[in-house]
């Protein structure tokens, strides 16, 4: 239900495990560390392993509560770069053998700089959401994190915050964790960094490596600052809670039957109750990340729900029928032969006419559509997605699924959002200056994927990255506008009731699986049968690709799993809920 995406194709598949290291790195020197903190770790020449995601964890509360100076660090700028050598770099998986190619550097950090502030001995990135930069391969990520002092007065600090790294023009994301040790005075004394889980299903690995740098102490600009702390402030207020909460919480429900069986392939899972989101799970090779609140995840095709289908139900409440605009009238790019009365509803769920197979996936995964996922430049990419199909049927009849249409509706709603509204950037305007900021939503979401050129058109069937705590958001914002006052509502009441299926009517867009629907983005199972209901059952969910799943059971239960294994086996989960919920209950 997701799609096959790749950043470099190659014709030998090949997986690799190889250390570029020698010998023994770290060493554990607690004696010089332990009025603060437990232990440092001394960077020494080379790294041969992982290092147990507990040490960087943050110290204990009443450690904290010792320290009298809260503002241990100014304000300023970063620059990190990876030391090339030595390093630990080991491959679990390599489909398309990326890292044998040495002109990709997959094994080296991009150059990160960033403006951060200072509050309350947190570390604030001012800069949040995914990247660019100059590496061949990588885009990054930093999020907010500690300040902890060494050694009273000793002037020197430690910053532990987490990054991902994310493959230009994909969605694959690496999470990890940076920890550098500066000096009130300015001056950048060590670093380390380790990446050690994932959420991508044809590239891992273990990365282990120092890194130098340079602190600048400098005053950030209020306006900025301001914002920064916000978002912060925001993300802490949320109720979110562990798995041991949920263990208390609800003893009788099996917490193994919640997250997958497989769990080496799972980034983290969760599920929401009431006012309380449990991560359940965030774990990576190396142990549990330090703070599932800070794992940054990739959207995938869950961005055709967050995204394209919202998007247009924004424009269709504004501009009612303007779900009806033809394709051709718009895109002059797309043949009036192909594409003659298929609309911009058409697109969002990918009833075009236009397709090779009806098989599912045939299509999704052939080679025209991957030169479509590579193709960096929106004139390739809407050139391929106008062109690689062939019309097979009237508009508005067979589901064939292609991340392409999705892309094509993209570039609709950007070019009606210019002509009926104003000129600017649909994404931003609409969703990260709007409805993002009604949410409360993380600055993860403050920018798309987009091409790479000036036309900058984001790619809208993927591409997006979050936390957690967002698409629960994103879910009960969904359930809420359906049963707000007509004038009070954000979006098109009919295009939101016929997406979520409320009720027992038949269910709108059904696919060539009988118990399967998909309508203006988001994906529906009738599981009646399954959770032994005695009427049946619609339950709309997000999907994306490799194992993505954001199931909307009702307002008050909302299940997410992020794993990269190719499984979908969240009926499980909702099988052990139903035995103490009422997940039959129609909304």
């Amino acid at each position: 239900m997701g799609f096959v995406v790749t950043s470099m194709l190659k014709s030998n598949n090949h997986t690799t495990n190889f250390n570029i290291s020698s010998k023994v790195l770290l060493v554990l020197a607690g004696c010089c560390f332990s009025f603060f903190y437990r232990g440092s770790f001394v960077i020494a020449h080379s790294f041969d392993g992982l290092i147990p995601m507990s040490y960087f964890y943050p110290p204990d509360d009443n450690v904290l509560q010792n320290t009298t100076d809260n503002k241990l660090l100014l304000d300023g700028r970063l620059h990190l770069k990876a030391n090339i050598e030595n390093l630990y770099f080991n491959v679990i998986k390599d489909h398309y053998s990326v890292s044998r190619r040495e002109e990709l550097k997959v094994s080296i950090l991009p150059s990160i700089e960033f403006s951060f502030t200072v509050r309350d001995l947190k570390f604030i990135p001012i800069e949040r959401s995914v990247q660019r930069s100059s590496h061949p391969y990588w885009e990054w990520v930093v999020q907010p994190g500690d300040i902890r002092p060494v050694a009273s007065g000793s002037g020197v600090v430690q910053v532990v915050f987490p990054f991902a790294l994310q493959e230009i023009n994909a969605n694959c994301t690496h999470n990890g964790v940076i920890e550098v040790r500066l000096t009130q005075s300015g001056e950048f004394i060590d670093g380390v960094y380790q990446v050690a889980s994932e959420t991508c299903a044809y590239f891992q690995f273990d990365l282990v490596g120092g890194v130098q740098g340079e602190y600048f102490p400098k005053k950030i600009a209020n306006g900025r600052t301001e914002s920064g702390i916000q978002k912060v402030s925001d993300d802490r207020e949320i109720t979110n809670y562990t798995a041991s909460n949920f263990s208390d919480d609800y003893p009788e429900i099996d917490i193994k039957k919640l997250i997958d069986l497989n769990s080496q392939a799972v980034t983290l899972s969760g599920i929401f109750i009431g006012k309380k989101n449990y991560i359940l799970s965030c774990q990576t090779r190396a142990g549990d990340f330090p703070d599932c609140n800070d794992v940054s995840l990739p959207s995938y095709s869950t961005a055709k729900t967050i995204y394209a289908g919202i998007g247009l139900m924004i424009l269709e409440k504004q501009f009612p029928n303007i779900r009806l605009t033809k394709v051709t009238d718009v895109l002059p790019e797309c043949s009036v032969k192909n594409w003659q009365n298929v609309t911009l509803n058409d697109l969002i769920n990918m009833r075009t006419g236009n397709y090779s197979s009806k098989q599912p996936n045939a299509d999704e995964s052939s080679k025209e559509m991957v030169d479509f996922f590579l193709a960096e430049t929106h004139a390739v990419k809407v050139k391929l997605a106008c062109e690689m199909f062939t019309n097979k049927s009237a508009p508005g009849l067979n589901f064939v699924y292609h991340t392409s249409d999705t892309y094509l509706a993209g570039v609709m709603m950007q070019r009606l959002f210019n002509k009926f509204v104003e000129e600017g950037d649909f994404y931003q305007k609409v969703f990260v200056q709007g409805l993002w900021k009604k949410l409360s939503l993380s600055p993860l979401l403050n920018e798309s994927k987009r091409t790479y050129d000036q036309v900058n058109q984001t790619f809208t069937g993927w591409g997006l990255t979050y936390k957690a705590r967002d698409v629960v958001e994103i879910s009960r914002f969904l359930f809420r506008q359906l049963n707000l006052e007509k004038e009070k509502q954000l979006l098109s009441f009919s295009l939101l009731q016929s997406s979520l299926q409320p009720g027992i009517a038949p269910a709108s867009r059904k696919t060539e699986q009988d118990k399967l629907a998909y309508n203006n983005g988001v994906w529906a199972i009738e599981a009646s049968d399954f959770l032994d209901c005695k009427k049946e059952r619609w339950i709309p969910f997000m999907s994306g690709y490799g194992g993505i799943s954001v199931v909307m059971i009702s307002p008050e239960l909302i299940y997410y799993n992020f794993s990269d294994n190719g499984e979908y086996r969240w009926l499980t989960a909702l099988k052990e809920l139903s035995q103490y919920f009422s997940v039959c209950e129609v909304l």
